[in-house]
This record gives C-alpha cells, structure tokens and sequence, in this order.
C-alpha cells in the first residue's frame, strides 16, 4: 500500500473505517465464541448426566443379577425340600399300607369310593330302595375311613413322618415367599437399569443435535476470525506506511533546519573574513554549522 504524503488525511480516515470494521469483526467472532463456549458446556453436562446414568444403570443391573442369583439359590433348596416332601410321602403311605390286612382297602381307595357314591347320588334319579342302599354302603365307607383316619393318626411311625412332612410344607412356604419378594426386587431393579438406558440414549440424541451446531458456528467463527486478522494486518500495515511519512517528513524539517543553518553560517564566515565582529548568536549558529 504506497500512500502519497497529500493523502495522509484520507489514510488516517480509511485507517478509523477499518478499526470499525475490525471491532465489529472481533466483537461478532466473540459472540460465536461465547455461542460455542455454551454448546460446550451444554455438551459436557450431558456427558456428565450420562456417565452418572451408566454408574447408576450398572449399580441396578449388577444388583438385579444378584438378586436373580439368589433367586436361583433358593429355587435350588426348594427342588431339594420338595424331593424330601416326595419322600415323606411315600415313606407315610408305605407305614398306612403295613397297617392294613390283606383283605383291606387302603384311605386313598376308600375315600374315592366314597366320593363316587356321593356324585352318583347327587346326579342320578334313583328309587327309594336304591337310594336307601347308597347311603347305608356311604354310612359304611365312612365309617372305614373315620376308623382307618383314627388308626393312622394314632401310629407313632406316621406321627413323626407327618411331622417332618408339615415342616418341610412350612419350610417350602417360607422359600416361596422369599423366592416371590427376591423375583419382585429383580423385576424392579430391571426396570430401573432399563430406565437409565432410556435416559441415556436420550441424553445421547441432545449431543447428536448439539455437535452440528458447534461445527457450523465455529466454522463461522474460524472465518470472521480470519476476516479479522487480515484487516488487523492492512491496519498494521497503514500504521507502519503513515510511520514512515512522519519519520520522513521529520528528516525533511531537519536536513531543511540544518541547511538553512549552514547558509545562515556561510554569511556569517564571509562577514567575519571580511573583518566584521561576531556576536554570541552568530558564534551558536557557526557552532551548529560545525565551522567552529
């Protein structure tokens, strides 16, 4: 940029319009900056929410396993009661059967026999002879059952086997419930990991929608700065072409003033060659000419 030393006015003039356009550049990319600072700070809060929601959905998924571990546990002690529960079963109606004589029917047979003639009863139109003959062979049944109930109840043996057995009913219920409250508290700490994912994946879909937004307010940003930096140069570079006039105009007022003094000076020797006295002021300026 040649700028002529009349056009000094106009290059401080365009230098003012081009400060202008500089802050107004630098004041623009700030703003972009502060914009991108924001979606930044955004971003990394969610980053944050969702670290704390992985840590918190691992918690819940680590516990939910626990709790289904247990569970498992559990049903494992109860298939082994159950099997002891079979056992006692089997082991109660082997004494009943020792208990009978040969020609007796065993409880179970006696009470479906009795149950029988009570449905046939119940559905089937019958004489009054028939009838009467149902209830005296029913009368009878129960009376076998009432007896062979009273003889079972009475045996030591089946005393101790329905003891055991009432235990292990007590014990298999205990299991249940505990199978039921650990299975509840699984569901509930599943449905708490599944929320976190949730939450998670949503949060994640807020930084999908923040990172375009950075990208294109600070490619913006990237060019109002360049577009700053290069007018910040054409005004450095004024300033060092007006530098240069003044320094130059400076030297012109100086070689001017110093060839006016050794003028003044040479008029001055002239004279005192041609006999005229010299006065103190005379003296200074043949000093400052260096003819003294």
């Amino acid at each position: 940029m040649d700028i002529e030393e009349e056009n000094i006015d106009e290059a401080k003039k365009l230098q003012e319009t081009l400060q202008v356009k500089a802050n107004s550049y630098r004041a623009k990319r700030d703003e972009l900056n502060s914009q991108i600072k924001q979606f930044v700070e955004k971003r990394n809060k969610l980053n944050d929410e969702i670290r704390q929601l992985i840590t918190e959905g691992y918690q819940h998924k680590k516990r939910r396993d626990e709790l289904n571990l247990e569970v498992a546990g559990i049903k494992k002690d109860r298939e082994s009661l159950e099997r002891d529960y079979r056992k006692t079963v089997r082991m109660a109606k082997k004494v009943e059967q020792s208990l009978l004589n040969k020609d007796e029917d065993p409880l179970d047979k006696l009470k479906k026999d009795a149950n029988r003639i009570e449905f046939e009863q119940m559905t089937t139109v019958l004489s009054v002879k028939d009838e009467k003959k149902l209830i005296e062979q029913l009368s009878k049944l129960k009376s076998k059952i009432s007896e062979r109930e009273k003889q079972i109840k009475e045996d030591k043996e089946i005393k101790k086997i329905t003891k055991d057995s009432q235990s292990i009913k007590n014990e298999l219920k205990k299991l249940q419930s505990e199978i039921i409250q650990h299975a509840k508290k699984a569901q509930e700490e599943h449905e708490k990991y599944l929320e976190c994912i949730k939450r998670t994946n949503a949060l994640g879909e807020k930084i999908k929608d923040l990172q375009p937004k950075i990208v294109v307010t600070k490619t913006k940003a990237d060019k109002i700065h360049k577009e700053y930096i290069s007018v910040v140069n054409q005004i450095y570079e004024l300033e060092r072409k007006l530098a240069e006039i003044k320094k130059k105009e400076k030297k012109d007022r100086q070689d001017r003033a110093e060839e006016q003094v050794k003028k003044e000076a040479d008029e001055i020797y002239k004279e005192f060659k041609s006999g005229k006295k010299l006065s103190t002021k005379d003296l200074i300026i043949l000093q400052k000419a260096g003819l003294m």
